[in-house]
């Protein structure tokens, strides 16, 4: 046998001579045969060369089925991840849509996360008080054109026309029992209604007010004064009810409150609807015409009421 480098492999035998091959994949196979065997390793060698040209086609197949294979994995995690990405910013923002929301201010709809302010603090003597921020709106405190203003900018204009096919949606078959304006000087007739967040900040400040009667020239004690401040704190205890937050309060200790005692901590990180775009919303939708409680014309629709 011819001693080269290379590497070496027996091949099979058809008969009891050795039959020895060397090989390289770069270089040419050299074989020592006797003479009489001549026909057979040719057929043996046609057989090593149509394997070999199989394993090489095998391979090259499988080769292109893995990259086929990781390619199309590629395309799979990164569609799924935009598409979980859609999906999760979808699912966040229908799960602060309600079906009773009017449909036409769902656009507005928008999650924020706010830390609430107003929480109570007590000073060395037990002494409370409000810890703001400098330039934060206040609401609350002693009346004044100030605090007066602050109301106006989120509740004035609260009120906007809705068309019978709005009405039908938000109200169902029996939309046409409520006040529908007749329309006048080209604006045309609707249902006078607004959406229920402002009519419960006005409930709110209607209380405030009532704190203050001398200075709002309130008469706490009269039957419809009394009554609207029992339907504003209802719909207050139901509008809680109804959101049922339930972010977690913790309570801080005070050593100057009564000797020692700890007190709720309300300024707490909540997540909410951003009320500025729903605010901005109704603002685009308000028709100034229409307040209620204002002398306005009867309801177009007053004949099939009734009235």
């Amino acid at each position: 046998m011819n001693s080269r480098k290379g590497q070496y492999a027996s091949l099979p035998t058809r008969d009891e001579s050795a039959v020895t091959a060397e090989y390289h994949y770069d270089e040419e196979v050299t074989l020592n045969l006797p003479d009489d065997h001549d026909e057979n390793e040719a057929a043996d060698s046609q057989r090593r060369a149509s394997a070999k040209n199989e394993d090489r086609g095998f391979r090259r197949k499988v080769s292109i089925n893995i990259f086929i294979a990781f390619a199309l994995l590629l395309v799979a995690f990164f569609s799924g991840a935009a598409v979980s990405l859609i999906f999760t910013s979808t699912d966040q923002r229908q799960a602060l849509v309600y079906p009773t929301d009017y449909p036409p201010a769902r656009a507005a709809v928008e999650a924020a996360t706010i830390r609430f302010s107003g929480g109570a603090y007590f000073d060395e003597q037990g002494e409370p008080y409000f810890h703001y921020d400098h330039d934060q709106t206040r609401y609350f405190g002693p009346p004044s054109h100030k605090i007066d203003r602050a109301w106006d900018n989120i509740i004035k204009h609260r009120y906007f026309l809705t068309s019978d096919e709005e009405a039908r949606e938000a109200w169902g078959p029996d939309y046409e029992q409520y006040y529908k304006w007749p329309g006048q000087d080209g604006i045309p007739s609707g249902y006078v209604a607004g959406i229920d967040v402002l009519h419960k900040l006005h409930c709110v400040n209607h209380i405030r007010k009532a704190l203050n009667p001398d200075y709002y020239n309130m008469t706490a004690s009269t039957k419809f004064q009394r009554y609207h401040i029992d339907h504003c704190l209802d719909i207050i205890r139901q509008s809680l009810e109804c959101s049922s937050d339930l972010t977690l309060n913790p309570t801080r200790w005070w050593p100057g409150l009564d000797d020692g005692k700890n007190f709720i901590d309300s300024d707490q990180v909540h997540t909410c609807r951003n009320f500025t775009k729903v605010k901005q919303w109704a603002f685009e939708r308000w028709d100034s015409w229409h307040r209620v409680g204002d002398r306005h014309s009867p309801p177009v629709n007053a004949e099939s009421l009734g009235l």
